[in-house]
């Protein structure tokens, strides 16, 4: 989203460095039966002269620490029996379903059937697996005729399931070939008339994670790790480099000092997360670090080319503008070997004269690189260089082209391939041998990405990109300039394990279109949004996504004009945006955001088409999140409600919430007129005041919203009657009201 000036960013938590301490059995959502982790609350931050800090006091960690403790050996012994010999169920009817009718039915095994009746429809499933290998599954259906479906395992096609007649429901089993990690799982129709599509059965997968992204790596962070440099902060000082790092904190070395991490679990990858100073002309100078651990010497490059913004928004690249933010980037390298747990990686700075601040590292196990699948056209024979040395610009878009009318797949190999112009792809799928192997990059300013047709041109369909890295060279703001890894109208498109950094947008997606989805992309170090549903963007999913370091809405869906409707965010971890939300949902009609790790914003904003049907926010986590606006006084909560361009008329829910240790308000009601906003089942830890109110009227209904451990008051308001919260029961904590003068 565009920045105005009362438009500020909330934070959010990432993954333990610790990783999972416990797993607690939890209710079934439907799709899963999903486990509770016990996670580091690591922060994130905003552009603010107050920002998301981790607290000095141990109240949320020692209040989840308490939760789980109780439930660890019950939790352990439940996980270690599921995955051996349960099966997960997988209920039609909460999968991404594109096209197929959902009936109700009290003989289905969930709430509802749903019903294959074109060759276009086909319902999304998300697998979590331990390893790799067959998967023995069973659809559970009923069809009165012979009918057939194809079955699509990440972007590789199965053979397809021939269902025999059915009087009754039946059971049909089959193979899945399943990756270890996240998964897709797509079922098509391919023949017969109605099929009627109930359930399927996973055994051993496993649960994913039940608020966030389920992660591939492990944080540790800086200041809780061996070193003998300077720790900085905890500070939330705006323009300060503790305010921005994970913690609030972070380590300073130079010369011969170090960090050194001890790892937990076995690692053969690491990203470090580090700020090294700009240059006096802002045009960012270039240093090093060593690695070391287990007789292994790595020499990373690092730059600060890609961090230090300046100025007022949009920002710049002059020092002499003042107001340096934006301070940190990330560099990342295989260590060509697996590195065992106990292990201790040592990372020191190797150019003389710098000083680098290390906040955090990340630690992966990835897989190896994934073989080229059968009826392929390499991007190579069409002349691609791999080595990262001549344009390949032209040679992948006539593999593309060639592909999409062949009915091939475009395989890009293990290496980098230089870029000067975005591509555009139109029914056709793109593979990579991994983001760690594949790396599809530029060195021109807007000059990389994989664009479908503009909707005004009929837009792309029937695409799908997986398994590589899309990596710009942006490092500076220009909001009139298209910029982004993936963009323009893609329908029916799957977009899954991508790496997308150094690009202004991460998806940047203009509509109208139907029927998107995304899972498992990792967005790093962006100069604007993660991902923005603009213009009438329907019926699309983006889930068990990780954004870090967005330069604006980490996920937003924009109804400009036409209004985005029936999407869902669910499942993403959203860390640190250096402005604006974590989720914003600007207008429309049915949206939702639900068992995310975030800060949101719900509001009629940016001439967006009014909020509309049933908005909600359910079963998400807030940690340290909120920012004074820089504009006036008043504060953004963790969840901020605001019916700026047009009132509230119900419709819209939050419930199930989880808000600790906020630096201001738990809840933030400001400008403009709203009735029948349901607040149900939210607790409030550890924060100055429970709710902010500002310039607004009429009512909100709040049962069981509980806030504990309030510091100033309950409720900072100066609007008198003109806004009620209506008590429906169960609330406690926050029935004290005081006009803080703000």
């Amino acid at each position: 989203m565009r920045w105005l000036p009362d438009e500020h960013s909330e934070c959010n938590t990432n993954r333990s460095r610790r990783g999972i301490i416990a797993t607690i059995p939890r209710r079934d959502q439907g799709n899963e039966v999903t486990l509770r982790s016990l996670c580091d609350l690591t922060a994130t931050l905003m552009l603010h002269q107050v920002l998301c800090l981790k607290g000095d006091k141990e109240a949320v960690v020692t209040h989840l620490a308490a939760h789980v403790t109780a439930n660890i050996m019950k939790g352990l012994l439940f996980a270690t029996l599921f995955t051996l010999s349960l099966a997960i169920r997988f209920e039609a009817e909460k999968g991404h379903v594109i096209g197929p009718k959902i009936v109700a039915h009290p003989s289905a095994s969930g709430s509802a059937f749903t019903l294959f009746r074109s060759q276009e429809d086909r319902i999304i499933f998300t697998i979590h697996s331990a390893i790799d290998g067959p998967h023995e599954a069973t659809i559970h259906y009923h069809s009165t005729n012979i009918a057939a479906l194809g079955l699509m395992v990440n972007g590789h096609e199965h053979e397809f399931v021939k269902l025999p007649a059915t009087r009754q429901p039946s059971d049909h089993q089959t193979t899945l070939h399943l990756r270890a990690g996240v998964n897709t799982f797509v079922i098509h129709k391919k023949i017969g008339q109605t099929i009627h599509l109930d359930y399927v059965d996973v055994p051993r997968a496993i649960p994913l994670a039940e608020r966030g992204a389920t992660l591939n790596y492990l944080s540790y962070e800086a200041e809780e790790a061996d070193y003998n440099g300077k720790q900085i902060g905890p500070d939330r000082t705006y323009m300060s480099l503790p305010s921005e790092a994970s913690g609030r904190k972070a380590v300073q070395i130079s010369g011969d000092q170090y960090v050194e991490f001890t790892l937990k679990e076995a690692a053969n990858a690491l990203a470090i997360r580090f700020s090294i100073p700009d240059t006096a002309d802002g045009s960012g100078q270039v240093a090093f670090l060593a690695v070391s651990t287990n007789g292994l010497n790595l020499n990373l490059t690092v730059t600060s080319k890609f961090s230090w913004a300046y100025g007022g928004y949009p920002f710049n690249k002059n020092p002499s503008s003042g107001s340096p933010h934006h301070f940190y980037d990330e560099t990342r390298s295989l260590f060509g070997k697996t590195i065992p747990a106990g292990s201790k990686v040592r990372v020191m700075g190797s150019s003389d004269g710098v000083v680098y601040t290390i906040d955090m590292a990340d630690f992966y196990v990835v897989p190896e690189p994934y073989a080229a699948p059968d009826n392929i056209l390499s991007v190579v024979d069409q002349g691609a260089d791999p080595t990262g040395q001549q344009d390949s610009t032209k040679a992948i878009q006539d593999t593309i082209d060639a592909a999409s009318a062949s009915g091939k797949v475009v395989w890009i190999p293990q290496g980098n391939f230089l870029v000067s112009a975005r591509v555009v792809v139109d029914k056709v799928t793109v593979r990579g041998a991994g983001p760690w192997y594949t790396n599809v990059f530029t060195n021109t300013l807007h000059g990389v990405g994989f664009f479908g047709k503009d909707a005004q041109n009929g837009g792309s369909s029937n695409v799908g990109l997986y398994d590589f890295s899309i990596t710009g060279a942006t490092n500076i703001r220009i909001d009139e300039q298209l910029d982004s890894g993936v963009g323009a109208a893609l329908s029916n498109t799957i977009i899954q394990n991508l790496w997308i950094e150094h690009t202004k947008c991460g998806m940047w997606l203009d509509g109208p279109f139907d029927g998107f989805h995304v899972t498992g992309v990792t967005y790093r170090n962006l100069y604007a949004d993660g991902l923005n549903f603009h213009i009438g963007v329907t019926n699309s999913v983006v889930e068990q996504s990780n954004l870090r370091n967005t330069g604006d809405d980490g996920l937003a869906m924009w109804s400009d004009k036409t209004p985005d409707t029936k999407n869902v965010f669910k499942f993403n971890t959203i860390q640190i945006p250096i402005l604006a939300n974590g989720i914003a949902i600007y207008g429309g009609t049915d949206n939702s955001a639900t068992d995310n790790y975030i800060a949101v914003q719900v509001s009629n904003r940016f001439q967006a088409v009014p909020l509309a049907g049933q908005t909600t926010v359910s079963r998400s986590t807030f940690v340290r999140c909120g920012a004074p606006d820089r504009s006036n006084q008043q504060h953004n909560g963790a969840l901020y409600v605001w019916p700026q361009q047009g009132p509230f008329k119900g419709g819209i829910t939050f419930e199930d919430l989880e808000i600790y240790n906020s630096s201001f308000a738990g809840i933030t009601f400001s400008d403009g007129h709203m009735e029948g906003v349901q607040f149900n089942n939210i607790s409030i830890v550890e924060s100055p005041w429970a709710m902010e109110l500002h310039s607004i009227a009429g009512s909100a209904d709040l049962k069981n919203v509980v806030a504990t451990d309030i510091q100033v008051i309950g409720v900072a308001s100066c609007v008198g009657d003109a806004f009620q919260l209506n008590d429906l029961g169960g609330n406690s904590g926050w029935n004290s009201t005081k006009c803080l003068g703000f």
